[in-house]
C-alpha cells in the first residue's frame, strides 16, 4: 500500500454547491474526485468551502455562509454555497 494514498471520506452532512447554472452535492463532488475544505468561523457564524480537483488541475471558492453553530435546530436546514470564484491556480491569504 502507498503510504502517500489518502483515504477519501465525507466527514458531515452533504450540501449543496450551485456553480455556473448546474447543481451538485458536497458528495458528488467528492465522488468525482474533487478535494473539499472548510474555512469555518464558529465566533461570527459563516462557512464557506475550498474545492480542488488535482487531474483538472482547478481550484474553487464558495461565498461565505451564514449559519449558526449553536443553534441545534437547524440540522434539517440544508446549507447552500455559491461558487464565486474557480481558476488554475488559487491563492489565499488570511490577513488578520
Amino acid at each position: 500500500m502507498d503510504l502517500l494514498q489518502v483515504e477519501r471520506r465525507v466527514l458531515s452532512r452533504p450540501a449543496e454547491v450551485w456553480w455556473s447554472g448546474f447543481r451538485s452535492t458536497t458528495i458528488q463532488l467528492q465522488q468525482h474526485g474533487w478535494e473539499i475544505a472548510a474555512e469555518e468561523s464558529v465566533y461570527d457564524g459563516r462557512i464557506r468551502l475550498m474545492l480542488r480537483h488535482q487531474d483538472m488541475r482547478l481550484y474553487a471558492l464558495t461565498d461565505m455562509v451564514e449559519w449558526n453553530y449553536m443553534d441545534r435546530g437547524r440540522e434539517g436546514v440544508p446549507l447552500i454555497f455559491q461558487v464565486v470564484r474557480a481558476a488554475p491556480r488559487l491563492e489565499c491569504h488570511r490577513v488578520s
